[in-house]
C-alpha cells in the first residue's frame, strides 16, 4: 500500500435502481479490477447503537474510526472474512450478517472493493486488540469527523438496511475526481459478494 494514495474522500450522487452494481455501474468502471478485497460489518445492538472501532495499527486507516473488518484472505469468502475479522478485532461472534452494499475505490495503484455487512445477532464480550479499540456509539452521534469522508455518504444507508453500491475515483493525493452512489431504498436483499 502506498499510504499517500489511500485517502478516501467521497461526495455522492444518488440514483434508484432495482439491481445496484449490475445495470448502474458508472461507465468509468467498465474495465476496473480491484487489487484488494475486504469486508466490513456494522453491528447494531437493537437499542439505537452501532459498534465502531478506532484503528490502532500503523498504516492504512491509523487513528480513523470505522466498522470492524479487513482484507479477504486467499480462498476465503466475503462472509467468512467478516465473521473472522469481527472475532479477531473485537472478540464478538456474529451470526447471520446481511450484505447491504459494496464500495468501490479507484485509487492509482490501489483499487479496493469492499463488501459491507450489517449484523444484529452477536455474542461474546468486547475486547480491545492490537488492531482496534471498539466502542458502542449512538447511531445519532456517529463521529463522521473521525472517519473517512465517504462514510458520511453511505454508512447511514447501510445501517438502515438499504442496498447500495458506492463508486469513488481518486488521485494519489486523495482528491476525489468523480463519484456515484447507486441506492435502492426498497430494501431488496443484496446479492453477490466477491
Amino acid at each position: 500500500f502506498n499510504n499517500a494514495c489511500i485517502w478516501i474522500i467521497l461526495v455522492v450522487y444518488a440514483r434508484h435502481t432495482k439491481e445496484p452494481c449490475m445495470e448502474a455501474k458508472p461507465r468509468a468502471w467498465e474495465n476496473w479490477k480491484p487489487q484488494m478485497l475486504f469486508s466490513d460489518c456494522y453491528i447494531l445492538d437493537g437499542r439505537g447503537n452501532v459498534l465502531l472501532i478506532e484503528r490502532k495499527e500503523k498504516g492504512f486507516g491509523f487513528g480513523r474510526v470505522c466498522a470492524p473488518g479487513g482484507q479477504i484472505e486467499a480462498g476465503e469468502t466475503a462472509l467468512g472474512c467478516v465473521i473472522r475479522e469481527v472475532r479477531e478485532e473485537v472478540g464478538l461472534e456474529i451470526s447471520e450478517p446481511q450484505l447491504v452494499g459494496h464500495v468501490n475505490f479507484m485509487i492509482p495503484g490501489n483499487n479496493l472493493f469492499g463488501n459491507i455487512f450489517v449484523a444484529t445477532k452477536y455474542r461474546g464480550n468486547l475486547i480491545e486488540t492490537d488492531e482496534a479499540r471498539p466502542f458502542w456509539c449512538s447511531i445519532k452521534s456517529i463521529p463522521y469527523h473521525c472517519m473517512f469522508d465517504d462514510a458520511r455518504i453511505w454508512v447511514r444507508h447501510a445501517i438502515e438496511g438499504h442496498t447500495f453500491d458506492f463508486y469513488g475515483i481518486y488521485d494519489c493525493d486523495g482528491n476525489m475526481m468523480s463519484h456515484d452512489l447507486v441506492l435502492d431504498t426498497s430494501n431488496t436483499p443484496k446479492a453477490g459478494c466477491r
